[in-house]
C-alpha cells in the first residue's frame, strides 16, 4: 500500500489565554488535541468541520506555520516537528509543502504586477540560473492554470475572484511541490467558480502527482475531491472514512448531523434543531464526550467517559460510545 507522505502522531496545540501566575498562563485554548493522522501519496483528504473545530490549526501546523505544543510531524518520513526555519530551508521543506489558502484577494499584494508575484517565489528560492528560465517557468505555470500571459502587467484588483485563485495556485506549484494544503479553496469564490477550480486541482493533481490536504466546511466539496474524509470536533477527530462512502457510512452523530444540514439549505432539520447550540469551550473541555451536550443520541457513559477513535471492520474509524 505504500508509506504515508505525511503523517501526524498526538499532534496537539494549545493557545495561552490572558490570567498568568508567575508569567505562566493558567488556561489555555485546546485548538488541537492529540491528532493522529496518515495522509497516502497522491490522494487528496479531507478535513471537515464546523468553524473553530481546529481544521485551519492543523494545517498551520504541518505547513510549520505554527508551533507544535507537542506530538510529531513527519513529512516522508522525516520528523519536521521540530525544525527550525533554517533547518526547513536547507531541506527545502518550505518547497516541497506549499499552501493555497481561502481568499486569494487577502493573499495577493494590490501593489505588485501579476509577473512579479508569480517571478518572487522563484527569486527568493533561486530555482532558476537567469532571467530566461524565470520567465519561460512564469509561462509555464500560466499555461497550467489556463490564464493568459497578457495578464501578467495586470494588478490583482484587476482580475476576476477565480482568476485571482488560478495565480495563488500557480505560486504555489511554481516550487515543484509535492504536498499541498488547501484552506477553504474555493469558500470565497463565486458559485459558478467554484467547480472550475476543483476541476483544475483534480487536473493538476494527475498531471503532477501532487497529495492534498484539503480543509473544508463544505460536505459537497469534500465528496467531490477527496479520496478520505476526517471529521473534525472542538480539536479531535471523530470520524474517518472513504469519501465515496461519506453519506451512507458516516456514523457519528456529528456526521450525521453535517450531512442533513447540508441538505437543509434553508430550515434546520429535526437533528439539528436538537443539535443547536453553541459549541463548549475549548478552554474548559467537558468531562466524557465532546459532543454530548449537542448530542441527540447520548446515553449516560458519555457524560463519564471520553471514547476513544475506534478501527470498525469496514476500515472507518469513529470514536463514539454507541458505536463501540
Amino acid at each position: 500500500m505504500g508509506k504515508p507522505i505525511l503523517s501526524t502522531y498526538e499532534l496537539r496545540k494549545l493557545f495561552p489565554v490572558e490570567g498568568r501566575i508567575l508569567n505562566k498562563s493558567s488556561k489555555y485554548v485546546h485548538a488541537l488535541d492529540k491528532v493522529n493522522l496518515d495522509i497516502m501519496p497522491c490522494t487528496t483528504f479531507g478535513l471537515l468541520g464546523e468553524s473553530g473545530c481546529g481544521k485551519s490549526t492543523y494545517a498551520q501546523l504541518v505547513t510549520r506555520l505554527i508551533e507544535p505544543t507537542s506530538g510529531t510531524i513527519e513529512f516522508k518520513e522525516t520528523d519536521i516537528s521540530n525544525m527550525n526555519k533554517r533547518e526547513l530551508r536547507e531541506r527545502k521543506i518550505h518547497c516541497q509543502i506549499q499552501m493555497v489558502f481561502q481568499n486569494p484577494a487577502d493573499v495577493l499584494s494590490p501593489r505588485k504586477t501579476i509577473e512579479f508575484l508569480l517571478k518572487e517565489p522563484l527569486k527568493i528560492n533561486k530555482l532558476y540560473e537567469n532571467e530566461k528560465e524565470i520567465s519561460s517557468k512564469v509561462e509555464e505555470l500560466l499555461n497550467k492554470v489556463n490564464l493568459r500571459p497578457e495578464l501578467l502587467t495586470r494588478f490583482p484588483h484587476q482580475l476576476s475572484g477565480g482568476q485571482q485563485q488560478r495565480i495563488c495556485i500557480a505560486r504555489a506549484l511554481s516550487l515543484n511541490p509535492d504536498f499541498i494544503v488547501l484552506d477553504e479553496p474555493t469558500s470565497a469564490l463565486d458559485v459558478s467558480v467554484q467547480a472550475k477550480i476543483l476541476n483544475l486541482l483534480m487536473d493538476l493533481q494527475k498531471e503532477e502527482s501532487l497529495t492534498y490536504l484539503l480543509i473544508t466546511h463544505d460536505i459537497r466539496v469534500a465528496e467531490y475531491i477527496c479520496t478520505d474524509i476526517a471529521v473534525m470536533y472542538l480539536g479531535e477527530i471523530v470520524e474517518i472514512v472513504k469519501a465515496e462512502d461519506f453519506r451512507n457510512s458516516a456514523r457519528h452523530p456529528y456526521s450525521k448531523l453535517l450531512i442533513e444540514s447540508s441538505f437543509a439549505e434553508n430550515e434546520l432539520s429535526n437533528r439539528e434543531a436538537e443539535s443547536a447550540g453553541e459549541l463548549p469551550s475549548p478552554i474548559n473541555l467537558p468531562k466524557g464526550c465532546r459532543f454530548r451536550s449537542r448530542c441527540p443520541e447520548s446515553i449516560p457513559i458519555c457524560s463519564d467517559i471520553h471514547p476513544d477513535l475506534i478501527n470498525l471492520p469496514d476500515g472507518t474509524k469513529c470514536r463514539c460510545h454507541r458505536v463501540k
